[in-house]
């Protein structure tokens, strides 16, 4: 018999005698004076939120006797925010004067079983009672196993002390961790207690620990402490001991300590580091200069308070499509922009110079005159990189000295298309009005255009103003002799700056442009992940069932029990199958499945999970904002996706839950991913490398949308170069057109109606007519993915008829893959076919929802109980492991309320729809 498991009262002998025959379901049991929680998670997790909710004193001690038995984590964190919940006051006058909680807390403190102490100390750091002080110090001291030690430490991080609540023992075994810690587990546990508690006492052993020479995460989690604690102590000493050439991992965490701890006060000894003969020192340096203006506008320099709305968390309208450059007050010396200037007109390095390039525009309008008088003379530089840079900044600093020369690359340079589309943008930035005149003045209706022409039809595509719409629709609609491929170019101009395709037709053009608030800024709409989920769940949409949910919650248990201490996931344990050191992918996919949930990092259910996951990518993440990389070095196949899938996680763990500590480690990904991409294109194997792909390209793209719609800083140039690497892949299918009608808010109303059009998405660039396409069938699911969230709607033809190839291919459990499908990676398949066909509704989501409703239920693992909960991997190479498969079966199984459907643009709707008839099966969907 299954019991609702309540918290214990003492029954009479006939409630007993009810029980035992089964007439009490979940009723209270009694043994002797024993209180106990037992049975399925779920259910003990719902009464103790219950217990909490009541404040119930009379349940504290049956509660703590049966946290030290749970198994899971969470349970125990949860159990101990009821004991929280019921006051300090309370408990101190009634559990722990008992004489029975005295024994039992001894007893507790000897359990032979390290579970139990594991457990304990997640009770006792939630509880945060000044009377467990020397119970998590004990847990904490080391006198146990590594594994309860790095418990204790997390936990006591958690004690907060403040005033009127101190903790002097739990103060003394996290010093210790940090003086005498045995393994980086230890070690990393105490910097993350020492950070949480921002205690300056705990500063020179963590600077002993960024200095001295250990293991790959110690030192990069001393100097996230350090942050925490506001330290400002000067980096002289890490530089130091970064310029005597130590191993890499003791490089790396010094690195970030002058990147991360440098102040206003270390701008000259940053000066002249800048200047030193290896790259990375200088990289650091630069950096370090880089991030001062926007730490200033976020609050984050020590000792300064944080201004009121610095953290921005979600946007309510859309943003100008032009952003205003920033303006901090900063008191910096102007040999500090001249240093900057310096950097991109000689350094060497394309990455130290990406860094003056951050600093400039950080620096903004301090740095407004000295970019207008020095970049315009880059912009023919032999220097490559040095051309793209000066090309970015006059376009971002609206230099018009430089309008003529960028106007000249942008009609004439045929050989280098990301120099021409860094000036396209450029333009756009110095004079947008001047330019569309120029660029239709450099066009005529002739049988076969010139170049150059087809070049300023392109251009206009980039300039985001009524002025250049009006200029393109004259052009399609025209009934002057322009020839096909000028025409098209046209409506490749207008796709790119509206995503939409409607043709030749004036009118359609017109329309549309009258009834839309933002036409060229498209914006992800807020969502609220937590209530998407209980509307899901409530109302049945979009055909959501208990048995989907009920697999979303048992793979979320199997994976916060693989959880290392130090919050990370390795993919390549207990015969999981996976990558190699690659926790940091690992750590932020399976991120994203409990934050895809509605779960947060600062409350609820998985909150320590959520935590610790999120503190690891941000204390790990290296000083440039990018992360260690299998094999130690930038090129692997997984460079792409470890990076995508670390700052994705890291995003979004920023936004749901709000913690402003995550900010500047979101906001440095975001950076890197932008300083690595390959120049007018995407992401591959490496920074920056000789080829793209769509399979990396769409992991980072999905980051940086995350990070545009929390307000963080992405460039322009990046997305450009995602658009236009998708433009190169994708199977161009012109002469169908969107049918206005399918612009609709309302998910039910069914798009693609007697329309078997077909496109594809290719991994690879298409050359000339070739449609066959490398991984054609899951790109085409990527493909969908990246343009929804680039702003096109199902209504586009290109969705419409990338769904009609894909509906051929619903999934199938390890089967149904084959066409130009090299390697059949079937989780990869569907999740992003998932994510594509829940945003097409009708009967695309229908017949897709059929499938995976069913398939991942089923194919679930009940057993062995170390697997329960968890799906098995592809039978192919590189399949990800187990720990992949799971996460990303969870992901496709959230995508019922993980992201609203992206539907029309007048942002009416809520996200739901009706999500019956377009996405539910008959009767609804919330049976079996």
């Amino acid at each position: 018999m299954t019991r609702r498991h309540l918290h214990r009262l003492l029954l009479g002998a006939a409630a007993l005698a009810l029980v035992a025959v089964g007439l009490l379901r979940g009723a209270p049991v009694v043994a002797g004076n024993t209180y106990r929680l037992e049975g399925a998670p779920d259910d003990i997790y719902e009464e103790i939120e219950k217990i909490r909710d009541r404040k119930d004193v009379e349940a504290a001690m049956p509660l703590l006797e049966a946290a030290v038995e749970f198994s899971d984590p969470y349970l125990a964190v949860a159990a101990g925010e009821a004991l929280r919940a019921m006051g300090e006051e309370a408990l101190s006058t009634t559990l722990l004067k008992d004489a029975e909680f005295k024994k039992w807390w001894k007893k507790a403190l000897k359990a032979k079983e390290d579970s139990e102490q594991i457990a304990l100390a997640h009770v006792l750091g939630a509880w945060r009672h000044p009377e467990v002080d020397d119970g998590i110090a004990h847990l904490a001291s080391g006198r146990r196993s590594v594994e309860v030690q790095a418990a204790g430490l997390y936990m006591a991080g958690r004690l907060a002390p403040g005033e009127g609540r101190k903790f002097p023992e739990a103060k003394k075994a996290i010093a210790d961790g940090l003086r005498k810690g045995r393994n980086q587990e230890i070690l990393c546990a105490a910097a993350s207690a020492a950070g949480r508690w921002r205690d300056k006492d705990f500063e020179e052993a963590l600077v002993g620990i960024v200095k001295g020479d250990r293991d790959d995460y110690p030192g990069l989690y001393a100097v996230w402490a350090l942050k925490e604690i506001g330290y400002d102590g000067g980096i002289s000493s890490f530089v130091y001991v970064a310029s005597k050439s130590p191993k890499k991992t003791t490089l790396q965490a010094n690195l970030k300590a002058i990147t991360e701890l440098a102040t206003l006060k270390d701008v000259d000894e940053l000066l002249g580091l800048s200047r030193s003969s290896k790259q990375d020192l200088r990289d650091a340096a630069v950096l370090a200069l880089a991030r001062l203006p926007w730490r200033s506008v976020r609050g984050r320099l020590p000792g300064q308070e944080k201004p009121s709305g610095a953290v921005v968390t979600g946007e309510k309208v859309a943003r100008p499509v032009v952003e205003p450059l920033p303006d901090p007050k900063l008191d910096v010396p102007d040999k500090v922009l001249d240093r900057l200037i310096q950097i991109v007109r000689e350094d060497s390095s394309w990455e130290v110079r990406d860094a003056a390039r951050q600093g400039l525009l950080r620096f903004g309008k301090r740095a407004e005159a000295k970019v207008t008088a020095e970049m315009p003379a880059l912009v023919n530089s032999n220097n490559t990189d040095a051309q793209y840079t000066a090309i970015e900044l006059c376009g971002r600093f609206a230099v018009k000295s430089a309008y003529d020369d960028l106007l000249k690359i942008a009609l004439y340079e045929q050989k280098d298309r990301a120099l021409r589309m860094f000036a396209f943008r450029a333009l756009e930035g110095v004079d947008p009005d001047r330019a569309v005149k120029d660029y239709v003045e450099a066009f005529r209706p002739r049988p076969k255009p010139k170049e150059s022409e087809l070049s300023a039809v392109r251009g206009l595509g980039y300039i985001r103003t009524k002025a250049s719409f009006d200029a393109l629709v004259d052009l399609v609609a025209s009934v002057q002799p322009y020839s096909e491929d000028m025409l098209r170019e046209g409506e490749f101009a207008l796709e790119r700056l509206t995503s939409h395709r409607f043709g030749r037709l004036r009118s359609a053009w017109t329309s549309w442009y009258e009834r839309v608030a933002s036409p060229f800024a498209p914006r992800i709409k807020e969502f609220d992940r937590a209530a998407n989920r209980r509307a899901a769940m409530d109302k049945g949409l979009f055909g959501l069932t208990q048995a989907t949910e009920r697999a979303v919650e048992d793979g979320l248990r199997w994976l916060s029990r693989q959880q290392h201490p130090i919050g990370v996931w390795d993919g390549n344990e207990k015969g999981f199958g996976g990558v190699v050191n690659c926790e940091p992918a690992y750590t932020g996919l399976s991120l994203l499945a409990f934050l895809g949930a509605g779960y947060q990092g600062d409350h609820g259910k998985y909150n320590e999970t959520i935590r610790r996951a999120s503190e690891f990518l941000a204390a790990t993440q290296f000083y440039d904002g990018g992360f260690p990389v299998t094999g130690g070095g930038d090129d692997s196949w997984i460079y792409a996706y470890l990076i995508g899938m670390a700052v994705w996680g890291i995003n979004e763990a920023y936004g749901l839950t709000g913690d402003d500590t995550l900010a500047e480690p979101a906001q440095w990904g975001i950076d890197y991913m932008v300083r690595v991409q390959t120049p007018g294109a995407g992401w591959r194997y490496g920074p920056r490398y000789v080829q793209s792909d769509t399979s990396c390209t769409s992991w980072v793209l999905m980051a940086t949308k995350m990070a545009d719609m929390l307000g963080l800083e992405v460039a322009q140039k990046s997305w450009d170069g995602i658009d236009d690497w998708l433009e190169r892949c994708s199977l161009d299918i012109t002469g169908e057109i969107e049918k206005p009608e399918d612009l609709s808010d309302d998910y039910e109303h069914e798009v693609g109606i007697q329309r078997q059009f077909e496109a594809f998405t290719s991994y690879f660039e298409l050359q000339g007519k070739d449609t066959r396409g490398a991984q054609k069938i899951s790109m085409t699911a990527v493909g969908m993915v990246c343009r929804f969230f680039m702003g096109y709607k199902r209504s586009h033809p290109f969705q419409i008829g990338s769904a009609n190839f894909l509906i051929k291919f619903t999934p199938e459990w390890m089967s149904g893959m084959s066409q130009d499908q090299n390697v059949a990676w079937y989780h990869y398949y569907w999740y992003y076919g998932t994510l594509a066909m829940h945003q097409m509704g009708g009967k695309y989501w229908r017949a897709w929802n059929q499938k995976i409703k069913k398939m991942y239920p089923e194919k679930q693992r009940q057993s062995p109980d170390e697997l329960r909960g968890s799906w098995d991997p592809d039978p192919t190479v590189l399949n990800g492991g187990r720990i992949f498969s799971t996460a990303m079966s969870i992901l496709s199984l959230e995508s019922y309320y993980r992201f609203s459907p992206l539907l029309g643009e007048k942002g009416s709707d809520d996200g739901h729809g009706g999500g019956k008839d377009a996405g539910a099966p008959d009767g609804g969907g919330s049976g079996e």
